[in-house]
Protein backbone atom coordinates (compact mmCIF):
# COMPACT_ATOMS: atom_id res chain seq x y z
CA UNK A 1 0.00 0.00 0.00
CA UNK A 2 2.87 2.37 0.80
CA UNK A 3 4.31 1.79 -2.68
CA UNK A 4 1.00 2.80 -4.28
CA UNK A 5 0.85 5.99 -2.21
CA UNK A 6 4.46 6.86 -3.12
CA UNK A 7 3.76 6.24 -6.83
CA UNK A 8 0.59 8.32 -6.78
CA UNK A 9 2.38 11.12 -4.93
CA UNK A 10 5.25 10.97 -7.47
CA UNK A 11 2.80 11.21 -10.37
CA UNK A 12 1.10 14.12 -8.65
CA UNK A 13 4.43 15.98 -8.33
CA UNK A 14 5.30 15.29 -11.97
CA UNK A 15 1.94 16.66 -13.01
CA UNK A 16 2.48 19.84 -10.98
CA UNK A 17 5.94 20.43 -12.48
CA UNK A 18 4.72 19.89 -16.04
CA UNK A 19 1.82 22.31 -15.44
CA UNK A 20 4.26 24.93 -14.14
CA UNK A 21 6.51 24.57 -17.17
CA UNK A 22 3.54 25.06 -19.47
CA UNK A 23 2.59 28.19 -17.61
CA UNK A 24 6.11 29.58 -18.08
CA UNK A 25 5.93 28.99 -21.83
CA UNK A 26 2.65 30.83 -22.00
CA UNK A 27 4.00 33.86 -20.17
CA UNK A 28 7.03 34.06 -22.50
CA UNK A 29 4.69 34.11 -25.48
CA UNK A 30 3.15 37.49 -24.63
CA UNK A 31 4.53 39.06 -27.78
CA UNK A 32 2.82 41.74 -29.87
CA UNK A 33 0.78 40.53 -32.84
CA UNK A 34 3.41 41.70 -35.33
CA UNK A 35 6.03 39.28 -33.92
CA UNK A 36 6.05 35.99 -35.89
CA UNK A 37 4.63 32.99 -34.10
CA UNK A 38 7.38 30.39 -34.10
CA UNK A 39 7.72 26.96 -32.57
CA UNK A 40 11.04 27.97 -31.04
CA UNK A 41 10.77 30.71 -28.46
CA UNK A 42 12.92 33.62 -29.62
CA UNK A 43 13.63 36.54 -27.34
CA UNK A 44 14.99 39.08 -29.85
CA UNK A 45 14.20 40.20 -33.38
CA UNK A 46 16.36 42.39 -35.58
CA UNK A 47 14.51 44.96 -37.69
CA UNK A 48 16.98 45.69 -40.51
CA UNK A 49 15.04 48.54 -42.13
CA UNK A 50 15.34 50.66 -39.00
CA UNK A 51 18.49 49.04 -37.57
CA UNK A 52 16.78 48.21 -34.29
CA UNK A 53 16.00 45.17 -32.19
CA UNK A 54 12.91 44.11 -30.28
CA UNK A 55 13.12 42.28 -26.96
CA UNK A 56 9.99 40.11 -26.69
CA UNK A 57 10.32 39.33 -22.98
CA UNK A 58 10.83 42.99 -21.98
CA UNK A 59 8.40 44.22 -24.66
CA UNK A 60 10.84 46.93 -25.63
CA UNK A 61 12.70 48.15 -28.67
CA UNK A 62 16.47 48.44 -28.55
CA UNK A 63 18.06 51.11 -30.72
CA UNK A 64 20.87 53.66 -30.77
CA UNK A 65 20.10 56.98 -29.17
CA UNK A 66 22.84 59.54 -28.56
CA UNK A 67 25.49 56.98 -29.55
CA UNK A 68 24.40 54.28 -27.09
CA UNK A 69 21.97 51.39 -27.08
CA UNK A 70 18.75 52.11 -25.20
CA UNK A 71 15.62 50.12 -24.32
CA UNK A 72 12.36 51.93 -25.01
CA UNK A 73 8.72 50.86 -25.08
CA UNK A 74 8.23 52.61 -28.42
CA UNK A 75 10.25 53.51 -31.47
CA UNK A 76 11.72 57.01 -31.95
CA UNK A 77 9.38 59.64 -33.39
CA UNK A 78 10.82 59.28 -36.89
CA UNK A 79 9.56 55.66 -36.97
CA UNK A 80 6.21 56.14 -35.20
CA UNK A 81 4.33 55.24 -38.41
CA UNK A 82 6.61 52.33 -39.25
CA UNK A 83 4.52 49.27 -40.19
CA UNK A 84 5.83 46.48 -37.98
CA UNK A 85 3.40 43.98 -39.54
CA UNK A 86 5.03 44.32 -42.98
CA UNK A 87 8.57 44.79 -41.73
CA UNK A 88 11.17 42.06 -42.23
CA UNK A 89 12.13 40.48 -38.90
CA UNK A 90 15.19 38.37 -38.20
CA UNK A 91 15.01 36.04 -35.19
CA UNK A 92 18.08 36.34 -32.98
CA UNK A 93 18.86 33.56 -30.53
CA UNK A 94 21.84 35.09 -28.73
CA UNK A 95 21.72 37.29 -25.65
CA UNK A 96 22.32 41.02 -26.17
CA UNK A 97 22.16 40.78 -29.97
CA UNK A 98 23.09 44.45 -30.39
CA UNK A 99 26.67 43.42 -29.57
CA UNK A 100 26.64 41.85 -33.05
CA UNK A 101 25.00 44.84 -34.73
CA UNK A 102 27.83 45.42 -37.22
CA UNK A 103 27.53 41.81 -38.39
CA UNK A 104 23.74 42.07 -38.63
CA UNK A 105 23.92 45.31 -40.56
CA UNK A 106 26.32 43.77 -43.09
CA UNK A 107 24.49 40.46 -43.35
CA UNK A 108 21.02 41.96 -43.82
CA UNK A 109 21.89 45.15 -45.72
CA UNK A 110 19.91 43.88 -48.72
CA UNK A 111 16.75 43.98 -46.60
CA UNK A 112 17.28 47.60 -45.71
CA UNK A 113 15.04 49.71 -47.86
CA UNK A 114 13.19 52.87 -47.18
CA UNK A 115 11.17 51.94 -44.09
CA UNK A 116 7.57 51.06 -44.90
CA UNK A 117 4.92 53.18 -43.28
CA UNK A 118 1.23 52.70 -42.75
CA UNK A 119 -1.00 54.79 -44.93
Amino acid sequence: MKKVIVIVFGLFLCNIFSANSQQINISIGNAPNWVPREKVVVRYYYLPEIESYYDVSRRQFIYIENNRWVYRSSLPMKYRKYDLYKAPKIAKKMDKPYKYFDNDRKKYHNMKKKPNHRK
